[in-house]
């Protein structure tokens, strides 16, 4: 047997959560990461260190934040065969795409880099976090003068009536996206996580405000959502409507000024409530 140290540096990104750590097994195991069976071997709170007692043979260890998003907010490092004592270092990464994953330093295996890039592109925080940059930017102006008329937009299996205030825009981050001077909605799916399931969507929601730090996961009028705010010069609020359907995770965020955010709440809540999916 031989000792296993992990340092996770002390660090903002994903500070208010203990990361698991695990590893490979070849019997066993409670849990499956990126298809390798493993098993606990503790936690790691942000800023300290941990020791676990491991065997000596060769095997992966994965830092991650949870179960619920084990396949893409992780980094494992390749542990060599040998009875010598091993000790690593790590801090958690601000990177909205990987959900503000542990990262073990100087971790060049090639595979490790690969998951690293696939969990990039699995995120759901992607979708929560990448407007801050800029995209609301420019979008909410000043108020219509007129009562616009219902306008029914789709995109693949959904449908969301809206109003004609809004054009349906390109952006390559999202599947669809309306703008209008006031509200804008964004659109985005991915195949279902392993294991989610409609009684865990919550569960899911609130794993993803952990690792961001920040925001709040609830259910508003019976639906899952994450609603957090963003400032870049202006401070806006985000509301993301969680659905499965169809074998996917729709995400329909609404984003408006947070000045305004009570004046439409009436509005984005019938929007919300006109969505159709079709089988």
């Amino acid at each position: 047997m031989r000792n296993l140290t992990i340092e996770r540096k002390k660090g903002f990104a994903g500070s208010m959560a203990a990361m698991k750590v695990y590893i490979e097994v070849s019997e066993n195991p409670d849990l499956t990461i990126n298809d390798v069976p493993c098993r606990k071997l503790g936690e790691l709170k942000n800023g300290t260190k941990a020791t676990f007692l491991i065997g000596n043979e060769s095997a992966k260890v994965f830092v991650i934040a949870g179960a619920m998003s084990k396949n893409y907010c992780n980094d494992f490092v390749q542990l060599p065969e040998g009875e010598t004592d091993l000790f690593y270092s790590g801090k958690n990464e601000m990177n909205p795409a990987s959900g503000n994953a542990f990262r073990f330093d100087n971790n060049d295996n090639p595979e490790a880099k690969n998951n690293r890039k696939k969990g990039s592109r699995k995120g759901l925080l992607i979708l929560l976090l990448s407007i801050l940059i800029g995209t609301v930017v420019g979008i909410l102006i000043t108020k219509f003068a007129f009562k616009a008329s219902p306008k029914t937009f789709t995109v693949g299996e959904m449908s969301i009536t809206l109003n004609t205030d809004f054009t349906e825009e390109k952006d390559p981050d999202f599947d669809a996206f309306y703008d209008s001077k006031h509200v804008a909605v964004f659109v985005n799916t991915l195949a279902k996580p392993e294991g989610l399931t409609p009684a865990t969507l919550l569960d899911y929601a609130n794993d993803q405000v952990q690792n961001m730090g920040y925001g709040e996961a609830k259910m508003i009028d019976g639906e899952v959502a994450v609603v957090y705010e963003s400032t870049n010069k202006t401070t806006y609020q985000h509301t993301v409507y969680l659905y499965l359907r169809n074998n996917k995770l729709w995400m329909v965020q609404f984003a408006t000024r947070l000045s305004e955010a009570s004046e439409y709440s009436d509005d984005i809540a019938k929007w919300r409530d006109s969505i159709v999916f079709q089988p």
